[in-house]
């Protein structure tokens, strides 16, 4: 491929700086900030949903029955973000901290 790249006159990739440990810290906050967001708007959709089963439970049964699902799919989902923050984000979000403060702690010996 790099023969023909010479032959037409393509572009060479840039290759991509490796991100130091305070921009990853930074990607890290803002994921976790967005994902609590994104928490905070499902849990108020939840309560709304079930403010309609709860009102159409008697009287619309179909409407109440498709807020039921839907409260599932966003419950669903829920868990999904509350996974990845327990899994993914908060123990790497720690490790960088612990990585951060060794490094701090080494050079000023």
């Amino acid at each position: 491929m790099s023969f023909l790249r010479k032959l037409f006159g393509g572009k060479k990739k840039e290759k991509k700086k490796p991100l130091n440990k305070y921009d990853l810290l930074q990607i890290f906050h803002s994921i976790e900030q967005f994902l609590m967001a994104k928490r905070e708007i499902l849990e108020k959709n939840i309560k709304k949903e079930l403010a309609t089963i709860k009102a159409n439970v008697n009287r619309n049964k179909p409407v109440a029955l498709n807020a039921l699902k839907r409260k599932k799919c966003y419950e669903k989902q829920l868990s999904d973000i509350d996974d990845i923050l327990l899994t993914v984000i908060k123990p790497n979000l720690l490790i960088l901290k612990r990585v951060i403060v060794n490094t701090i702690l080494v050079n000023s010996t």
